[in-house]
C-alpha cells in the first residue's frame, strides 16, 4: 500500500477471505484503507466473495467495490446494486454484448480478467475494451 502511493498509482486489493469470516476480513481491511485518506479515491476492492463484500460496504460506505465473478449470474444487476457497488469483474471469455448492454445501462463499468494470450488482448483493445470500460 504505501508503494501504491508512494508512485501514485491506482490499485484493485481483491479480498479472499478463504476460510476467514467475511466480518473479520472486511475489518482488517477497512484498518489499512483508513490509514490511507488517498485509499477511497485509488483503490478499488474486489471479491469473488460477496458476504465479505457486503461487510466491507457495511464498514465503508464510500468505498468503491467491484464484484468478481467468473460468468455473472442472471442477477448480477441486482447483487451490484444492493453492493452499491460501481464495478463488474469478469473471466474476460465470459464477456458477452448482453452484459456490456445491460452494465452500460446500470451505469457500471466491466473489467475483465486474465488474459494470457497477447493476441487476445489486442483484439479486446480493437474493441475498444480499457479505453471504453475502464473508469
Amino acid at each position: 500500500m504505501d508503494l501504491i502511493d508512494a508512485l501514485s498509482l491506482s490499485a484493485n486489493l481483491e479480498m479472499k477471505p478463504h476460510d476467514a469470516p467475511p466480518e473479520a476480513m472486511a475489518r482488517a481491511v477497512t484498518e489499512a484503507l483508513r490509514r490511507r485518506p488517498w485509499a477511497r479515491r485509488r483503490i478499488l476492492v474486489s471479491s469473488f466473495d460477496l458476504a465479505a463484500l457486503a461487510a466491507l460496504r457495511r464498514l465503508m460506505p464510500e468505498q468503491p467495490l467491484a464484484m468478481l465473478y467468473e460468468d455473472p449470474t442472471a442477477d448480477w444487476p441486482s447483487v451490484l446494486a444492493a453492493l452499491n457497488a460501481c464495478t463488474l469483474h469478469i473471466q474476460h471469455d465470459c464477456l458477452t454484448d448482453g452484459i456490456l448492454v445491460r452494465a452500460a445501462a446500470e451505469r457500471v463499468h466491466v473489467r475483465v480478467y486474465t488474459i494470457y494470450e497477447p493476441a487476445r488482448m489486442v483484439r479486446f483493445r480493437a474493441a475498444g475494451g480499457p479505453r471504453r470500460w475502464q473508469a
